[in-house]
């Protein structure tokens, strides 16, 4: 699978920016109050998508278990970010929804992750079952 790592940098400028329009549009402010943000899982599975692309881009590795560990290694950390973010810039974190509001609800953006890794998977798969026939 090749691609360029533009494609990496402009998925993840569509990634924010659809994460600043959810700030400023109220988005994640109505879902909260419904009690599920599902934006904001649709926007963890672009970004495990980024993270598998950048570990394969990287490393030219696209075996199913080491996109997978990535991912899940990348998504831990990024939750373990927010959380400390959170606890030492309360400010920031709650301007900018950075934060997950349980561990129900980390776990989940986590799992979302790994969706991404696995549509990811299913891709390069594809595409390497195309190039075999």
């Amino acid at each position: 699978m090749r691609f360029s790592f533009w494609w990496i940098l402009g998925l993840v400028g569509a990634i924010a920016a659809l994460h600043f329009w959810g700030i400023h549009s109220g988005v994640y402010e109505r879902q909260l109050e419904n009690g599920f943000v599902w934006f904001d899982n649709a926007l963890h599975i672009l970004v495990g998508i980024v993270f598998g692309l950048t570990w394969v881009w990287f490393t030219g590795d696209a075996r199913q278990f080491s996109i997978f560990t990535f991912v899940f290694a990348a998504a831990l950390l990024w939750e373990i970010a927010e959380s400390a973010l959170l606890f030492f810039v309360p400010d920031l974190a709650h301007n900018f929804k950075l934060y997950s509001t349980s561990l129900g609800e980390a776990s989940l953006d986590i799992l979302s992750d790994l969706a991404g890794a696995a549509l990811l998977l299913s891709v390069v798969f594809r595409e390497f079952r195309n190039r075999m026939a």
